[in-house]
């Protein structure tokens, strides 16, 4: 069997065997097709990271677009109650107003 230079590729020379020469293809085949599997893992693990940031990011801006619409309905209800109350006490004046503008 050919030996190996500690970096699990086996060393072959131009005195090997045929034997040597096919077993170490198959260990240099076998750790290419870990190192393919392991780089299609990563870059499965980093869109699948880059997906989760994207949706955290829009739930985020969801979550902001949602707290200003809270906001401004608020403020919507808020200016309502003001103007339905503003015409009760300005109408209690404006008759007032009339009654005077009877009396001169």
């Amino acid at each position: 069997m050919a030996k190996t230079d500690g970096s699990d590729l086996p060393q072959i020379k131009t005195n090997s065997t045929k034997k040597e020469m096919l077993e170490a293809y198959k260990v240099a085949k076998e750790l290419l097709v870990k190192q393919e599997k392991t780089l299609l893992d990563a870059e499965k693990a980093r869109k699948d990271l880059e997906k989760r940031a994207t949706l955290a990011e829009s739930q985020k801006q969801e979550s902001a677009y949602e707290k200003v619409q809270d906001i401004a309905s608020q403020a919507v209800t808020s200016a309502k109650h003001e103007i339905i109350s503003i015409p009760a006490a300005s109408s209690g004046s404006a008759q007032t107003q009339a009654v005077h503008n009877r009396n001169h």
